[in-house]
């Protein structure tokens, strides 16, 4: 499915029904901590794969506890446009994935990686 459309669902899924809290801004996005639980679980695992591909959450569905679930999920909804321009997830297994978004109109800035890269 288109973004804009993946965008609409998942915030459908992570709010509707869940606990989310206001825990701050970047610039004109607003950011908000939604309560990783059995009902957000469920909710997310019935979305399309295609929605939950786009932002990297097909372990959203991991059991609890486990290496890999999601311990806590933040999404960030740009107040001009209402898509989601942000994910952030932390997993039980101590890795984060800060996912941002371009929104529409909005410059594209790509920044070299800081550590050499190195192939194998």
């Amino acid at each position: 499915p288109p973004f804009d459309e993946a965008s609409a669902a998942l915030v459908r899924a992570a709010v509707d029904e869940g606990s989310v809290e206001t825990v701050g801004q970047d610039g004109d996005t607003v950011l908000y901590r939604v309560a990783v639980d059995e009902q957000l679980r469920r909710r997310l695992a019935a979305l399309p794969i295609g929605v939950l591909a786009w932002f990297e959450l097909e372990a959203i569905v991991s059991v609890p506890g486990s290496d890999g679930a999601i311990e806590e999920l933040i999404v960030g909804v740009d107040q001009v446009t209402g898509i989601v321009g942000r994910i952030r997830i932390e997993t039980t297994d101590g890795s984060v994935t800060d996912i941002r978004n371009s929104i529409p109109g909005e410059p594209v800035v790509i920044e070299p990686p800081t550590d050499p890269v190195v192939l194998p």
